[in-house]
């Protein structure tokens, strides 16, 4: 968030005559007063954006013209949500060539991680990490790599990669009893890639 927060402070901050100088934990509490309604809003931008900057200024964009259009003073956690899904359905979901392998498999990695397990993360031995299917759906930012191994409990001195579903594909069930679970260590589930 404090990273993400000086991406903003700092995108904006010349325009705005704002001090490019000052502490990143000021940057970051000027970017949570002036665009958002609480810190929670900045948290849910920074985790749908998938640590992808064009994914945060475009979902914030869109956050931005929500709330436009409605009543409040400041950009709430539904307006980041409303963003975070069209973004999904506009500049990602668009760019997956409808009834197709990859189509099939992130349903089913939907179906069966998400909506199953109520994760949003999984495992793959290192020796699948590059299986076509995944590296396609990596390429189209509807699946992220995690940036270390993990063991799995089960499994000691298997290497695994660990992955994550993109926020687009579970935004629909915020708020539901089907949302999976934020933590992406719990127990992440190992996907055989066929």
């Amino acid at each position: 968030m404090t990273f993400f927060s000086q991406v903003l402070y700092n995108h904006l901050g010349e325009l705005l005559a704002w001090n490019l100088m000052c502490p990143p934990a000021t940057k970051r509490s000027h970017v949570i007063s002036f665009f958002f309604t609480q810190e929670k809003c900045l948290q849910e931008l920074v985790r749908a954006s998938e640590g992808n900057c064009r994914d945060l200024l475009n979902i914030l964009r869109l956050a931005y013209s929500e709330f436009r259009r409605g009543t409040g003073e400041k950009i709430g956690i539904d307006h980041v949500t409303t963003a975070a899904k069209a973004w999904y359905r506009n500049a990602k979901l668009s760019n997956l060539s409808p009834n197709t392998r990859d189509e099939e498999f992130l349903n089913a990695l939907i179906q069966d991680v998400i909506k199953n397990k109520k994760s949003r993360s999984f495992m793959v031995g290192y020796q699948d990490a590059r299986h076509p299917l995944l590296v396609r759906l990596l390429n189209l930012r509807l699946l992220h790599r995690m940036r270390t191994t993990w063991t799995h409990p089960d499994r000691p001195g298997e290497p695994y990669h660990v992955f994550t579903i993109d926020y687009g594909c579970y935004a629909e069930l915020k708020g539901t009893r089907a949302e999976p679970n934020q933590d992406v260590f719990l127990f992440p589930e190992v996907i055989a890639v066929k």
